[in-house]
């Protein structure tokens, strides 16, 4: 049987089983891994039951997905993709909780059910998909395109819980780096990752996803890609990653550590229902607080780096015509709007982080020049592209508008919940605050593209 005889040139021999299913696995290692998190949050903690409910759903319907692509096959290497990846999970469930240093003396036994289990599914459920054959048509490279997005997507996470680290002040719950209490990271029993300690850890291992996601999307691109520039910005994209990786850390080992050492700091650890949010073994410095808040910087630019890589990577790059008149009105305005949100960034990382009240109030005064910006850029663009044909800057232009209005929303809510709190944000207020940390993300990602296709598309 071939990957699937209803599909054309992306389901043939040039696509294969290989990228297709590493794309089809990582998106559904992502959602699975952003279900459970939120539903392990404190303040939700969902029943076991249903949590393994909603991750079975969500892991059938990737593999439903893969299915109706391309056939059990596809399903199957698809479920075993996944099986693999969320291999970085299933340590914290099979570690040793009596000796806390290693895993269950079962544990091969259980990683190999897991992922003989997640092939199985995947054959399962993408043989029900195969009977609902999807529709579309792409070209094989659209493959490499669809695992850049799930490459990007795999940040969004990334960002949402380093906004909750933020926002809960937890940012040194974990005393220790890469390790986490002196434990290896992937073996850290899921039974400790209460209050400011699940915040922090759970920031770390959606970090190790977006590592390991990036570098398979840099292995595919090396591969497979063969215009070496592209080579060039997807080797760049992983050594962003890994550096983010490495300042994050620094900025909690930079700080003072309250006990001698990593086992002292273990011992008095709390019971794990006593853990409060803000619960920290060491001392912030002012070298070790500015180096989390530059981490907060940088991460949202790697997701900026990252929606631009997708968008190289797409055929719609490739194939694009110059359509819309050279402008040098827009140009200037995409131009001022990406630097806008860079300083509103740095200035809205440095307020959560320091707290200074002349931070404030420079944040809340760029925040008007950058709706100013926004709108003239997003209408401006939006008008031009609709003149060229060129809906999807058309689109771009829109979501600019939009999410620029609903930020600004946000950031005046958090600020009349916060303010009046000072450093003891009241739960909705956390909540808010990282809503609009997310969504500034979110509108420095769309101005990102906004920015590089309209010089794609303008003439010259």
């Amino acid at each position: 049987m071939t990957l699937n005889p209803r599909a054309d040139s992306s389901t043939s021999p040039r696509a294969g089983l290989v990228l297709p299913a590493i794309t089809l696995g990582f998106g559904t290692s992502v959602a699975m891994w952003a279900v459970g998190f939120i539903t392990h949050l404190p303040v939700v903690r969902a029943p076991t039951e249903l949590v393994g409910v909603l991750l079975l759903l969500v892991l059938s319907a990737g593999m439903f997905l893969a299915g109706r692509i391309g056939g059990w096959k596809l399903g199957a290497a698809s479920g075993f993709v996944t099986g693999l990846v969320n291999l970085l999970i299933l340590g914290s469930l099979i570690a040793d909780k009596a000796s806390g240093t290693g895993a269950q003396p079962n544990a091969a036994v259980v990683v190999g059910g897991w992922i003989a289990f997640a092939t199985l599914a995947g054959a399962v459920f993408g043989a029900i998909g195969d009977r609902f054959p999807s529709t579309s048509r792409h070209a094989a490279p659209c493959w490499l395109a669809r695992f850049s997005i799930v490459a990007a997507a795999s940040a969004l996470p990334v960002l949402l819980s380093g906004g909750l680290v933020t926002s809960t002040d937890s940012g040194l719950a974990v005393p220790d780096w890469p390790n986490s209490y002196g434990t290896n990271m992937f073996l850290f029993p899921l039974s400790k990752m209460t209050g400011g300690i699940y915040y922090e850890h759970a920031h770390r291992l959606f970090g190790s996803l977006v590592g390991l996601t990036v570098l398979t999307l840099m292995i595919c691109v090396i591969t497979r890609e063969p215009r070496k520039w592209l080579k060039a910005v997807a080797i760049g994209a992983f050594l962003i990653v890994l550096a983010q990786g490495v300042l994050g850390g620094t900025g909690v080992t930079a700080a003072q550590a309250h006990a001698p050492t990593i086992a002292d700091a273990t011992a008095a650890l709390p019971a794990p229902e006593a853990v409060p949010g803000n619960y920290a073994t060491r001392t912030d410095t002012g070298f070790s607080r500015g180096m989390r808040m530059v981490h907060g910087i940088t991460g949202q630019l790697t997701f900026a780096y990252l929606c631009m890589l997708a968008a190289f990577l797409s055929p719609a790059w490739s194939r694009a015509e110059r359509t819309i008149t050279s402008d040098r009105v827009l140009h200037f305005f995409t131009w001022a709007l990406l630097i806008g949100l860079i300083i509103q960034l740095s200035l809205g990382a440095a307020l959560r982080h320091f707290g200074h009240i002349a931070f404030m109030h420079t944040h809340i005064t760029m925040a008007v020049i950058v709706l100013v910006i926004a709108t003239l850029a997003g209408f401006r663009a939006s008008a031009r592209a609709k003149e060229a044909g060129a809906e999807g800057v058309r689109k771009l232009g829109k979501a600019v508008v939009h999410t620029i209005g609903l930020q600004v929303v946000l950031g005046l809510i958090t600020l009349w919940l916060v303010m009046p709190y000072d450093r003891a944000d009241p739960p909705a207020g956390i909540v808010l605050a990282t809503a609009h940390q997310a969504i500034g993300a979110v509108l420095l990602g769309f101005t990102t593209l906004l920015f590089f296709w309209t010089r794609r598309l303008m003439k010259d």
